[in-house]
């Protein structure tokens, strides 16, 4: 088996299995051995699996047969194992709304320790915004747009980015100088912009 870190065994012959979203690629033995150790498999048993799977693979064959095949083998050697080797796949029951995949996040942070609240209004300088998720331990705050798709070939694109940002730009926009002020402290910044902000504070007779 390969080294980690080393490149991944190409073969000549390597059959052209049909990914999720319709493309091709060659069957890569050793991406299959990893996928199945990060999952919690031993070497050993990833190879022996792996080496199994090869030997069924055929031209055309889906990518969505091999990992169930792999999961099958898999689960013979411990359901903990296969649990986790298993877990995108689970994901993927949450659908079709966004709104389980949410709850599911939300609950994940609260047994860290979060105050969590979903799909909160928050008013921006031009209109209100639902927002997907807004958490608060301590001196920290979180706010994020959370993505679900139950289709593994749909792909969440830049578009998407960038609204999601003139969004939080808005809101931002929305606080008053004072607001900023009493938040600054527990504002997650990159340090560059921070650091401006701070200045332009401080020239204003804030001091932060």
């Amino acid at each position: 088996m390969n080294e980690v870190g080393a490149s991944p065994r190409y073969q000549n012959d390597a059959p052209l299995i049909v990914k999720a979203d319709g493309s091709t690629e060659a069957f890569v033995l050793d991406r299959l051995i990893q996928s199945l150790i990060r999952a919690g498999a031993g070497p050993h048993t990833a190879e022996r699996i792996a080496t199994q799977i090869e030997s069924s693979v055929a031209p055309g064959s889906a990518s969505k047969e091999i990992y169930s095949r792999a999961f099958a083998l898999l689960r013979k050697e411990g359901r903990p194992i296969a649990a986790r080797y298993a877990l995108r796949r689970a994901l993927f029951e949450f659908g079709p709304s966004g709104h389980p995949f949410e709850d599911f996040v939300s609950h994940l942070f609260r047994a860290d320790g979060w105050n969590v609240e979903t799909r909160k209004i928050m008013q921006g300088k031009c209109v209100a915004h639902e927002v997907d998720f807004y958490a608060t331990k301590g001196k920290e705050y979180l706010a994020a747009e959370l993505k679900y798709h139950n289709d593994p070939a749909y792909k969440t694109d830049v578009k998407v980015a960038l609204y999601v940002k003139a969004r939080f730009e808005d809101i931002w926009r929305y606080l008053t100088l004072k607001d900023v002020v009493e938040a600054f402290p527990k504002l997650r910044l990159p340090s560059g912009e921070k650091k401006y902000w701070r200045r332009a504070l401080n020239t204003w007779g804030y001091h932060v």
